[in-house]
Formats: C-alpha cells, sequence, structure tokens
C-alpha cells in the first residue's frame, strides 16, 4: 500500500484515520449506522478486500445490488 504525505492529508481530510486501529474504529461506526455500503468501499479503498466481504456479509438479503458486489469481491480474494 502506498504511504505517503498526500495519502495521509487525504485520509484525514475525509475523517479516516492514518493506520489500521483509526480505520477498523471508523468502520465499525459505519456498520453501526448500517451504512454498509459506504464502509465496505471504504475497506476497498484502503486493499482491505477480506475486511469488504466481511462488512457486506452483514447486508440484509434485500439488498440484492450490495450481494452482488460481494460476490464480485469474491473473486479478488
Amino acid at each position: 500500500m502506498f504511504k505517503g504525505d498526500a495519502r495521509y492529508r487525504a485520509l484525514k481530510l475525509c475523517g479516516w484515520g492514518t493506520d489500521e486501529s483509526e480505520l477498523k474504529i471508523f468502520l465499525n461506526k459505519l456498520e453501526g449506522k448500517k451504512q454498509f455500503a459506504r464502509a465496505a468501499a471504504l475497506a476497498v479503498f484502503n486493499l482491505e478486500i477480506r475486511l469488504a466481504l466481511q462488512i457486506l456479509e452483514q447486508v440484509d438479503e434485500k439488498e440484492e445490488t450490495l450481494q452482488l458486489v460481494a460476490m464480485a469481491l469474491a473473486g479478488f480474494r
């Protein structure tokens, strides 16, 4: 994963945190708000594909679009 000043500033501006522990705290907050798509997208942005899949596993079965995204991501594991 690329690490540098530009990435650090971008993450701070977005409020996403700058290390793994801050990322996981933020993702947990998003999951608590049922914002699974946003949390999964952020995990993918940080190259955490397995974590994105774990997040998408929590999605209600009615959310067919997110289930399709989970299937697509599973191919990258």
